[in-house]
């Protein structure tokens, strides 16, 4: 992907060329802020994990396609790899992930395995979550909200829903931020 042209789509209706470069499928160098070129602003970084090709594939675009830096991942090894590298500011989780046998002794990670080992990581602890499963919603709604997920959402995803409430989420945080340093004065 390094080297590739990719573009940012801006609210002026326009298309910005930007550079692709490391494991960030977005823009920029990995593990760093990414900050559009023209106005400065700090790109968001949203890491997807999800072992359906097609799933990663269709939301990353959609992500992309509405200004935020997307990282892939397809297990609980590279997704544990992708906060320690990319620190992401909000994470999309498949709740069923294969068996990682690539590290010899098949660990078996779910999205609550993973959403509890990334609250032990300063990179992410605070971040945002969002669970997604392809299996019967009431079998995994109530546990997920319980673990301190932001939303469940059952695949198919509804992509006007899911950017809907990261912009949501993102402007909170926004808010939560500009409220706090007006109040230090």
């Amino acid at each position: 992907m390094s080297g590739r042209t990719l573009f940012q789509w801006k609210t002026t209706g326009t298309f910005l060329p930007l550079r692709s470069r490391g494991r960030c499928e977005g823009h920029g160098p990995t593990g760093l802020l990414v900050k559009d070129r023209l106005s400065g602003v700090e790109l968001k970084k949203i890491l997807i994990v999800d072992d359906d090709a097609i799933i990663l594939k269709t939301t990353s675009l959609k992500l992309k396609a509405n200004g935020y830096t997307v990282v892939n991942a397809a297990d609980g090894a590279e997704a544990i790899a992708a906060v320690r590298e990319e620190k992401p500011d909000l994470v999309i989780l498949d709740i069923n992930l294969p068996r990682d046998v690539s590290y010899g002794g098949g660990v078996a990670w779910d999205g609550f395995l993973l959403m509890h080992w990334f609250r032990q990581f300063k990179e992410i602890k605070d971040a945002p979550v969002i669970l997604m499963s392809g299996d019967d919603p009431a079998e995994h709604k109530y546990r997920a909200f319980a673990s301190g997920a932001l939303a469940f959402f059952h695949k198919p995803i509804d992509h006007e829903k899911l950017l809907s409430l990261i912009r949501r989420t993102f402007d909170s945080q926004a808010d939560k931020g500009r409220r706090r340093f007006e109040g230090s004065f």
